[in-house]
């Protein structure tokens, strides 16, 4: 769907911020997947790939590959850390804190909102201590 020549598609993590993910404990079912040996993305191609639903990270070739508001919405619910993003100047920042915390854990920032959020949940990601 595209709306004033701008895609309303969700964006898909980073394969290093997926396979961090995993390695922290994501475990929700995602469609699209990353291929461990050669870190590509896979996209569903016909209506009966996108009814597949899986936890990829079971597989030992694959990676899940959540879009950026499915991974935040993880961290928030599973990992109680919380993101935001605000505009900044010319670009984002993206802030990230524990829950209950009254300080904040870190900040990231990029030129694009996206790209701030993407760096916000991979660093967000090393705050989980163990799997």
């Amino acid at each position: 769907m595209k709306t004033n020549g701008t895609s309303l598609r969700e964006s898909i993590v980073l394969f290093r911020t997926a396979e961090l993910a995993m390695n922290k404990g994501f475990n929700y079912p995602t469609c699209p997947l990353y291929r461990i040996n050669d870190k590509e993305l896979e996209l569903p191609e016909t209506p009966e790939e996108f009814a597949q639903y899986r936890n990829w990270n079971e597989y030992s070739d694959s990676v899940s590959a959540p879009t950026q508001s499915m991974l935040a919405k993880w961290l928030r619910e599973e990992r109680k850390i919380n993101l935001w993003v605000m505009p900044a100047g010319l670009g984002y920042i993206c802030y990230y804190t524990e829950v209950n915390s009254p300080e904040e854990a870190g900040r990231t920032s990029g030129n694009k909102y996206e790209e701030a959020l993407e760096k916000g949940l991979f660093d967000a990601l090393k705050l989980i201590k163990e799997k």
